[in-house]
């Protein structure tokens, strides 16, 4: 019951970070194209390629790491740790990808903004999905019954 319980938890941890990493580079597109004095911003069109890489390197970092494993939602520390620890090795090796590859219309500044706002929605996913987190454990495991045997009273 419990490694169901564990891997369902773990994928739903895992599509949600997956979506939040999408929006993240969205919203950073939107925020970096709003901002004068910088070199003008390429189209969207310009990345359809970035937007994978830098989902799967995300993704993939955070399956490496071990973060969808064993979630306990109970831990407050593991909220801010785990997406910190993703977001720092990502962003890493986002940023090793895109100067390896020496293409010209890659923004680091959305590529910066795509970082900080991914960390924070997964960061703020997670605080959210503590208060849910007794339901959908009480709704995945089901029932159990326990018969104590024993020859003292205590």
């Amino acid at each position: 019951m419990f490694a169901r319980h564990n891997r369902l938890i773990g994928v739903i941890y895992l599509l949600s970070d997956l979506v939040l990493a999408v929006v993240s580079f969205l919203l950073a597109h939107e925020i970096r194209s709003h901002i004068g004095g910088l070199r003008p911003l390429y189209p969207l069109s310009y990345y359809p390629w970035v937007v994978p890489t830098a989902v799967s390197i995300w993704m993939g970092v955070g399956i490496a790491s071990g973060i969808y494993r064993e979630i306990r939602e109970e831990e407050l520390r593991r909220c801010f740790r785990d997406p910190l620890k993703v977001g720092i090795i990502s962003t890493t090796l986002l940023f090793a990808v895109t100067f390896a590859s020496k293409v010209i219309f890659i923004s680091r500044m959305l590529l910066g903004l795509y970082a900080v706002i991914d960390l924070v929605l997964m960061t703020a996913f997670r605080l959210a999905a503590r208060q849910y987190a007794g339901p959908l454990r009480r709704s995945v495991s089901g029932f159990r019954n326990f018969l104590l045997v024993g020859d003292r009273p205590d």
